[in-house]
């Protein structure tokens, strides 16, 4: 099977991924580097893969709040204005994403973070709560922890039994008699 040569924008693409993916910063030099690329091309490949990443008819540089988070929108002739509709302004407070995909996914993974720290720390302070005491566990819970507890005892008393000081001098003495 033969693969195909990939074309240097396709290279540069590839790379400008990789890097943006591994949280570095795309530089011409870097990607130059890795493509073996001219500076103009090069150049010329990142301008367009940092364009591919804005959605399409936004405005590069142009933010999508107002100052008094209004949510801004393009208008189809081009033109960008404060929204007031309430429902876009409260979709993209709630979501927090920026559009391009390398910091929407660190967005959700932060946030997939906090609410998995927050699940252990609840989850440990539970349990630490629920250690002393004891009562305060469900039913069923309690009744398994009781049983546990039964089960233990049995088997600690029938080795204290055993290992009885005088168990071990009534064991000894009737070996000889």
């Amino acid at each position: 099977m033969v693969q195909e040569a990939k074309s240097l924008k396709e290279k540069v693409f590839l790379v400008c991924n990789k890097i943006e993916n591994s949280g570095g910063k795309v530089t011409r030099a870097v990607v130059r580097e890795e493509t073996g690329g001219s500076d103009r091309d090069v150049s010329r490949y990142i301008a367009e893969w940092r364009k591919s990443l804005v959605p399409e008819n936004v405005p590069e540089n142009v933010p999508n709040h107002t100052e008094d988070n209004q949510a801004l929108t393009v208008r189809e002739d081009g033109k960008v204005e404060a929204s007031t509709n309430s429902r876009t302004n409260v979709d993209t407070q709630q979501s927090g994403y920026s559009g391009t995909p390398n910091s929407d996914l660190e967005a959700i993974a932060r946030r997939g973070a906090e609410r998995a720290a927050a699940l252990l720390i609840g989850e440990d302070a539970v349990m630490y709560h629920l250690l002393e005491n004891p009562d305060r566990l469900p039913e069923d819970l309690r009744q398994q922890v009781e049983g546990y507890k039964a089960r233990n005892n049995e088997r600690t008393e029938r080795r204290q039994e055993q290992y009885n000081p005088d168990f071990f001098v009534e064991a000894a003495i009737g070996r000889f008699s």
